[in-house]
């Protein structure tokens, strides 16, 4: 398996240009900040390097010219399967693309369910409009709600993750 160092610069190539729609950071920022993020709080998981991986890359696929089978052809298998897991079809109107989504994460691995909830916990940091955090807080907090991993932290992090939203979307 290639290094998180090759899946970075995969991902600033992939990401070159592009900007977080309300916050104008460089969109790679969040795909580093979600892989340090489980660094962090999953150093205690075997498989950790393989999250950073696949966390560094999670959205190349969704949001760029990327395709799943250049991430395999770089990264092999395990972390193209990752990265379609976490990767949302976009064929569908966004409402009933949403709802795809959310039944696709349950039946996710534990490895794809983790970072994605380091993906929301770095998303609901972000600054919204108003009329946007709504909607994108109550997305959120369905998806949490419908996924579970047998570790105490994934569980402490996804409760901080839910009063967060819930606080917001007061």
């Amino acid at each position: 398996m290639k290094c998180y160092a090759e899946a970075l610069i995969f991902a600033v190539s992939a990401h070159n240009g592009q900007f977080r729609k309300y916050s104008q950071d460089p969109y790679i920022l969040h795909p580093i900040r979600v892989s340090e993020f489980l660094l962090k709080k999953f150093s205690h998981r075997k498989d950790v390097e393989t999250l950073r991986i696949a966390a560094v890359l999670h959205d190349v696929v969704e949001d760029t010219w990327v395709e799943n089978k250049d991430v395999e052809k770089e990264f092999g298998k395990k972390i193209a399967g990752l990265v379609e897991e976490l990767t949302k079809d976009k064929s569908f109107p966004k409402k009933i693309a949403a709802e795809k989504y959310a039944a696709k994460l349950q039946d996710a691995s534990d490895q794809a369910k983790i970072i994605k909830l380091a993906d929301i916990y770095d998303n609901i940091h972000d600054t919204l409009p108003a009329h946007k955090s709504r909607i994108f807080f109550g997305e959120s907090a369905s998806v949490l709600n419908s996924i579970d991993v047998d570790d105490n932290v994934f569980r402490e992090i996804k409760m901080e993750a839910l009063k967060r939203i819930s606080s917001i979307n007061k």
